[in-house]
């Protein structure tokens, strides 16, 4: 994870249990140790903000490396004992070397009850060890092997240019009529953008997530501004079904019988129409319920869909096997490597090379309204030679069957 421009203080969240403010800052005992507040309030607030971005409340839980912790708090095991104690995480799964952290499990009845208030984190401690931590690149790796080296750090560096109207984006957030926890989401979103600690964290799937992702998409389109200029957004229609044409194209051993409905699967996503085509089938009537439905369709565990399998049998039959053989979430996972390869690798890439400044969100790109028709002629360029592409290895594969 990229934390940008952390300079005096970090922004943060705290419980009121804990904080119990004072000039100095406040040490705690345990065990007749002594623990550093600023430091507890950190390792707290990272629990805090996945509790905040995870939507499914049945179990949050988060992995630590005990290489980062030692260098953020020394001690760590204190504070996080502390936590334990206090009933905020619980001890999930153990460490296994190669293969995966030391798991903690949040309370979530305790994280929902709390009241969290926001807190700036000057780090109180002699040597002033979080902010050291904090703005050394070197203790952020990427998790990603999709997007090249140099087109990650330029898009890194562009999050320097990035700035929000708060005052209005938090008058439009309080008139939206969303879930508290959608809603606390977008607030430390626009809160933490205004303050400067903006975060980057490019995942082992291809995708970078931001404050910018989490965030609305009219918050973003409407208070959000490169050098003082508003964006423009321009994305990819139907994204993943046409990427999943690229999978299809890869992995043409998972399917029997290949029908004529894979040119029409084709013909509709290309075209931009593909979720109009189910409304055409008087399957939904609005298009956001269709497209809320192929989405359960495409990620979820495989079940059989007589409807979907009636109209595609061919694009059901290869999402079917492809899950049965590599598991569900594989397929969402390698439709998010292809997307990534396409906005970064290629997209971005040709972006850089003309000085244009942008910021993504997943199969989008976002820039000045300054650049956007010279953006647009890049983006269109890049997708209609990956269109082309696509293509014939479809045709091939239609003309052969």
């Amino acid at each position: 994870m990229y934390i940008n421009k952390v300079k005096k203080y970090l922004f943060q969240y705290v419980t009121k249990e804990i904080l119990n403010q004072n000039s100095k800052g406040i040490i705690y005992h345990n065990q007749g140790h002594k623990l550093i507040t600023d430091f507890l309030i950190d390792l707290l607030n990272s629990f805090y903000q996945k509790y905040l971005r995870v939507s499914d409340d049945n179990e949050i839980t988060l992995r630590l490396s005990s290489e980062i912790l030692q260098k953020k708090y020394g001690r760590y095991a204190l504070y996080l004992n502390y936590l334990i104690d206090k009933e905020y995480i619980s001890n999930g799964l153990p460490y296994i070397a190669g293969e995966r952290c030391t798991e903690y499990k949040l309370n979530i009845k305790k994280f929902e009850s709390s009241t969290f208030i926001d807190y700036k984190n000057y780090d109180s401690s002699k040597n002033k060890r979080l902010l050291k931590f904090y703005n050394d690149p070197k203790n952020f790796i990427s998790h990603s092997t999709i997007i090249d080296k140099d087109i990650l750090h330029h898009t890194i560096d562009n999050i320097n240019h990035i700035a929000i109207d708060y005052n209005e984006s938090i008058s439009f957030l309080k008139d939206v009529s969303i879930d508290k926890k959608k809603y606390l989401k977008n607030l430390d979103s626009i809160k933490r953008i205004n303050h400067n600690q903006i975060y980057m964290t490019p995942d082992k799937y291809g995708r970078v997530h931001t404050n910018f992702t989490i965030l609305k998409k009219e918050i973003r389109n409407k208070y959000l501004f490169i050098d003082g200029e508003s964006i423009s957004e321009i994305d990819i229609k139907n994204s993943q079904p046409f990427f999943l044409l690229k999978l299809i194209a890869d992995n043409l051993h998972l399917i029997d019988n290949i029908g004529s409905d894979l040119q029409i699967y084709f013909d509709r996503v290309v075209s931009g129409k593909y979720y109009e085509y189910f409304q055409e089938k008087n399957v939904f009537e609005e298009r956001d319920e269709v497209k809320e439905w192929v989405y359960k369709l495409y990620f979820g565990k495989p079940y059989p869909n007589k409807i979907f399998e009636n109209i595609f049998p061919t694009i059901s039959q290869f999402m079917n096997s492809y899950k049965k053989k590599y598991g569900y979430k594989e397929l969402s996972h390698k439709l998010q490597n292809i997307e990534s390869e396409f906005i970064f690798n290629r997209v971005c890439r040709r972006l850089a090379e003309k000085q244009i400044i942008y910021f993504t969100v997943h199969d989008s790109v976002n820039l000045k309204e300054s650049d956007y028709i010279v953006a647009k002629r890049i983006f269109d360029e890049e997708f209609n030679n990956y269109k082309v592409e696509v293509k014939k290895s479809i045709l091939t594969i239609l003309n052969s069957n």
